[in-house]
């Protein structure tokens, strides 16, 4: 009989750590499907903050050049 506890318990302990396995699997696969769409995001601020500073530099320029 002790036999089949220890057994069940290796098994129960065994199935646990499977599912732990299998939860840490799906947040990994989550977070590298989420990377792209973050990176595209990042991306998206940096043209618009490139974007913003190129335009206040046409401003700029244009008030020198109205200046002289």
């Amino acid at each position: 009989m002790a036999a089949s506890w220890g057994f069940r318990r290796q098994l129960a302990q065994d199935l646990s750590n499977a599912e732990r396995d299998l939860r840490q699997t799906e947040t990994r696969v989550a977070n590298q499907l989420e990377s792209p769409s973050r990176l595209r995001q990042q991306c998206l601020h940096r043209n618009e903050a490139e974007a913003t500073l190129s335009h206040h530099d046409f401003h700029k320029r244009m008030a020198l050049h109205h200046a002289h």
